[in-house]
């Protein structure tokens, strides 16, 4: 477990203001010479109102709850995410996850923390969502530790990668409905009671679809004794069939 004491975000920008200036960036939605993220492609970015997104998974709706979240009794007890997952915020995303473009987690670090704020949520740990170990392995790297860190930093709060992890490996979601998306991650994280036990846990990632991966890992930490958990993605993917499942077929 890391804590903001150990690690000044004044500094940890530095360095990554250091890295830009002896490799100036391209900016990850166009390509703009001299930008990590330009102002252009920040305009093209549609931010979630949170006043009109449903209050446990995020997704779109005029008030309260979503059909499916009506449903539904998650273990997370609220997801939020800046903007949605399209034009260059996809790109971003890309880059970041992709093509080892780090430096865009301290990128929307202060935009996340922004957002974490305007909540009332208690929290009191920083957990990213863990990646299995071949996919780590491949990549090199956990594209949702690259967000929390600077996040952790920014909101002065204890960081942690041991509090939980991903137990084996699953097929991707990419195109499962609700309900197979929840069966395919259902039981795939292990969390240790030393770190989270009575702790409101904020888990971070990258993109939220349905919610099923964060709520997921929102079972394997209270059941190792978290009080509450949280969840905040740089975006959230809109889906037309996303509330269509036949909700019979969903088990936890």
């Amino acid at each position: 477990m890391y804590s903001a004491a150990f690690v000044n975000k004044r500094l940890y920008s530095a360095f990554w203001k250091c890295i830009d200036y002896f490799y100036p960036p391209h900016c990850a939605g166009c390509g703009a010479f001299a930008y990590r993220f330009c102002p252009e492609c920040r305009k093209q970015i549609v931010y979630f109102s949170q006043k009109n997104v449903c209050q446990v998974c995020g997704s779109p709706v005029s008030q309260g709850q979503c059909q499916t979240c009506l449903h539904i009794k998650f273990s997370i007890k609220s997801i939020k995410s800046l903007g949605v997952y399209n034009q260059s915020l996809r790109k971003a995303i890309h880059s970041l996850k992709f093509n080892r473009n780090l430096a865009l987690g301290d990128e929307f670090s202060a935009e996340l923390a922004e957002l974490v704020l305007s909540t009332t949520w208690p929290v009191d740990l920083i957990v990213p969502v863990p990646a299995s170990r071949k996919r780590r392995s491949e990549r090199g790297y956990n594209q949702a530790e690259i967000i929390a860190f600077p996040l952790a930093l920014l909101l002065k709060l204890p960081f942690s990668t041991k509090s939980l992890v991903k137990v084996g490996e699953t097929r991707s979601q990419i195109g499962l409905s609700l309900a197979e998306r929840i069966n395919n991650i259902q039981n795939a994280f292990s969390a240790d009671p030393k770190y989270v036990n009575k702790k409101n846990v904020l888990l971070v990632d990258d993109v939220s679809t349905t919610g099923a991966t964060l709520n997921a890992c929102a079972q394997a930490l209270i059941s190792a004794g978290a009080q509450s958990v949280y969840g905040v993605t740089i975006a959230k993917a809109i889906l037309n069939t996303e509330h269509s499942d036949d909700l019979t077929q969903i088990s936890f």
